[in-house]
């Protein structure tokens, strides 16, 4: 009786792309050896693709140990405004910083340039009390009672997703992640993105535009990266390969 052939076991880095026209697959293993994937997009059914790509390229018994998963999906919406209206919450006297950005004109001397429309209209960018020093030093604690009217007046306008970006955040994130617990205590099923956690750094235009793009993004994008990390773990491809230990998107 011939003995059973043992299964390689092949710890590799796999990267998926889902674009308007194929899915793309890179894979890579700790000896440098590269396999790559293709496969066309199926639109309504994204994750569809990434599976077919993952068959083409992972092995029986492969160990992934990383997963790291990209799309046009979320650029799209932003671009074509395909999302659902977002709130932003900020501090008091910070409300503009959004819109007013860097004052900058991309024509400088065009006198009939108009700049783009922000993402978040001024009606849904409201403000809540408190303060944070550049050095992380609470100079006003967060009160409480302002974020829950400015939370009650977001979800009585339908908004399902906010973006929370307190001034200097990133040297002390303690506002941000008492406003989140506020929100959820009132409003479980908002969706909450924190400056600190998508953009942990100095600059507050960039920082606030960041995150206030996350939330349509992680709306939009969402549901196909649930499907295909359900059918990656449960191993919904025809290859048998070991659950993934680390992902990204």
């Amino acid at each position: 009786m011939q003995p059973a052939a043992s299964v390689r076991h092949t710890q590799i880095a796999v990267a998926v792309d889902i674009g308007g026209t194929f899915t793309d697959l890179v894979a890579a293993s700790g000896d440098g050896a590269i396999r790559t994937g293709k496969a066309l997009s199926t639109p309504g059914h994204l994750s569809t693709g990434v599976l077919e790509v993952l068959d083409q390229a992972v092995e029986p018994g492969d160990s992934v140990d990383f997963f790291v998963h990209g799309t046009t999906a979320g650029l799209n919406a932003l671009l074509e405004h395909r999302f659902a209206p977002v709130g932003l919450l900020t501090t008091k006297g910070f409300r503009d910083v959004y819109e007013i950005g860097r004052a900058n004109r991309p024509a400088m001397y065009d006198l009939h340039y108009h700049r783009p429309p922000p993402l978040v209209p001024r009606r849904h960018r409201l403000e809540v009390m408190e303060r944070m020093s550049a050095t992380g030093e609470v100079l006003e604690p967060l009160d409480e009672d302002s974020v829950i009217a400015a939370v009650d007046t977001l979800a009585a306008q339908g908004i399902k997703s906010v973006a929370v970006v307190f001034l200097h955040s990133y040297r002390n994130p303690i506002h941000e992640l008492q406003c989140e617990e506020i929100i959820l205590g009132r409003h479980p099923d908002l969706s909450i993105s924190l400056s600190h956690r998508i953009a942990n750094e100095w600059r507050e235009f960039e920082r606030t535009s960041t995150t206030a793009i996350t939330p349509p993004s992680r709306r939009r994008c969402a549901p196909t990266w649930r499907s295909s990390t359900t059918g990656f773990r449960r191993g919904a491809s025809r290859r048998a390969f070991t659950s993934c230990s680390r992902t990204a998107v």
